[in-house]
């Protein structure tokens, strides 16, 4: 598996599967949730990035990060739901990782305990 990734904006033209996968949290996550517009008030900004990934053409789900000069923060990232649990949350992770060469913070909560294989080297 190789993901690609593409930044998204206002015209992104999977933007209505983006905001299908950010409508589709459980109950425990609803208080997570940030409204896409949220996401993409930010599209203009160096220090934030809204990317899309791919596994060849197919939509496997979306990641917003925001930096400084020392680190990034992984606010968010969701995983379409029949495709969890198949490494796609570490590649996820890893193409960040590569996109920077800045240490991570990312929130941990249970789904992502449950979702993804830590790289304990990869951890800040």
């Amino acid at each position: 598996m190789s993901l690609t990734s593409q930044l998204i904006t206002d015209v992104f033209p999977d933007l209505d599967k983006v905001e299908k996968l950010n409508n589709e949290v459980s109950p425990e996550e609803e208080e997570e949730r940030v409204p896409l517009s949220e996401f993409l008030r930010y599209q203009d900004r160096d220090d934030a990035h809204f990317f899309a990934f791919y596994n060849e053409e197919k939509f496997v789900g979306f990641a917003f990060t925001i930096s400084n000069q020392k680190a990034f923060y992984i606010s968010f990232f969701a995983i379409m739901p029949h495709l969890r649990s198949h490494g796609y949350g570490k590649e996820i992770i890893d193409k960040l990782t590569d996109f920077t060469s800045k240490p991570y913070c990312l929130k941990w909560s249970d789904w992502i305990k449950n979702a993804i294989t830590w790289n304990k080297e990869k951890l800040v």
